[in-house]
């Protein structure tokens, strides 16, 4: 279910690309005539820099708890285990 909803939005963002792109103050700041100049291209791509290395930092760390609570949780699950008598 949570897996589902993740894919709907992002197909959703993909659909609607202007809800990625930048503000409206940002977007002027970075233009020059009405079209944008180095310098504002270089700003919007640090800002997605940013943005996807601080989901890959999150993300990990994410990925790092559910495989330690697994770990934990398996190592739970073989001590509780009763002993087989022979």
């Amino acid at each position: 279910m949570k897996r589902s909803a993740v894919q709907v939005a992002g197909l959703a963002f993909l659909a609607m690309p202007q809800f990625l792109l930048a503000c409206e103050g940002c977007k002027s700041s970075a233009e020059e005539n009405g079209s944008p100049n180095a310098i504002g291209e270089a700003f919007g791509y640090s800002i997605y820099f940013m943005l996807t290395f601080l989901a890959l930092v999150v993300g990990s760390m994410i990925v790092m708890m559910v495989r330690a609570a697994r770990r934990i949780d398996q190592e739970r699950a073989a001590l509780s285990l009763p002993q087989a008598s022979g």
